[in-house]
């Protein structure tokens, strides 16, 4: 672990200092929210709570050009210290854009293509959190190169890439080395999104991935639709995917939606609802005898200023449950104290 935080550290320090000598501007970034959770605990039917610092980021953006800018991201989340983000952009024109190393991949918007500082909820839906969980990426992010692009006068965004199929299957051979070995696939994912008019965005995504040394193939695809406009806050947002495990010849597929509405009472208070849905196995349960999980999430969001942010949770958690076991308690109340520049 140590070695790590040096690693990471001397990672920020480095680039930092090369930023100084060459970028024409710089500029850090910072996310910190600590959460205070109150939960009820399934196993004796009374109430868990804590404290913890869920996010700590420092993010440093240099743009060495008007068309070239460099990114990255360290964490202290969960106490954990992690690289998040770490990619260089080229951008030769509003069309065509090119970006390479380790970010997040082009699928379900509401994944870290949103910010986690200006998340509606606490949290990320269910099936959300659960594809990153799925297709083996940290953060919903990998390593790899992306093209993208604004056209027909901005009115539609797409982007393309390739990468690892997994965060952790890295391929690294040397010359020191006699012989080499990694994955033979890669992940391959992409997005289009429509702007037709103002507060409007909708869109879809696929992505493929299949990791050759548990000969496990990954497939997504899903759509959303927002409209976010004067204070009214409305998405919506779908998701199915399948698991395929070549080596016992079984295949898991899964599915997830969400709705979800809010609106500013004033510049400052935002009230939100949203109902999510998760399936883990179609047809069938997960270890915890669950066919299909509901959540019904209830948000108000106060902005003190434009650093400060709270936001409290209250998640009534409603499972449907396979024959012969017993109902999960596991309802859910957050606070999230935020703070960013």
């Amino acid at each position: 672990m140590k070695n790590k935080k040096s690693l990471v550290l001397t990672f920020l320090i480095l680039f930092f200092s090369f930023s100084l000598v060459f970028a024409v501007d710089i500029k850090f970034k910072g996310l910190v929210q600590n959460w205070f959770s109150y939960a009820q605990d399934n196993s004796n039917g009374d109430y868990s709570f804590g404290f913890t610092a869920r996010r700590v980021r420092l993010k440093v953006v240099t743009k060495f050009s008007k068309k070239v800018i460099g990114v990255i991201q360290g964490s202290w989340d969960k106490q954990a210290t992690g690289l998040i983000d770490a990619y260089l952009d080229l951008k030769f024109k509003d069309e065509f854009n090119l970006r390479f190393g380790k970010f997040t991949v082009p699928a379900s918007v509401s994944t870290s293509l949103t910010s986690s500082g200006k998340l509606d909820f606490v949290e990320r839906s269910m099936f959300v959190l659960q594809l990153a969980k799925l297709n083996g990426l940290a953060g919903f992010r990998t390593m790899g190169v992306q093209v993208s692009g604004k056209i027909f006068e901005k009115k539609a965004y797409y982007a393309f890439m390739v990468g690892n199929p997994e965060t952790s299957k890295i391929f690294t051979p040397s010359v020191k080395s006699s012989t080499y070995s990694g994955e033979d696939s890669l992940f391959v994912g992409g997005r289009f999104e429509l702007f037709p008019i103002k507060g409007l965005r909708i869109g879809s995504y696929a992505t493929q991935s299949k990791v050759s040394s548990t000969d496990v193939k990954n497939t997504t695809y899903g759509a959303h639709f927002f409209y976010v406009i004067n204070g009214i806050n409305f998405k919506a947002e779908y998701m199915k995917g399948k698991k395929e495990i070549m080596a016992t010849d079984s295949t898991i597929d899964y599915n997830g939606f969400f709705l979800k509405f809010g609106y500013k009472l004033n510049k400052k208070i935002e009230a939100l609802i949203r109902y999510d849905v998760f399936t883990p196995k179609e047809d069938s349960f997960d270890t915890f005898g669950v066919e299909r999980y509901n959540n019904y999430s209830f948000g108000v969001n106060y902005q003190y200023c434009k650093y400060v942010k709270f936001q409290a949770n209250y998640v009534i958690r409603d499972e449907k449950m396979a024959e012969g076991f017993a109902q999960l308690n596991n309802n859910i109340f957050y606070i999230n104290i935020q703070y960013a520049f």
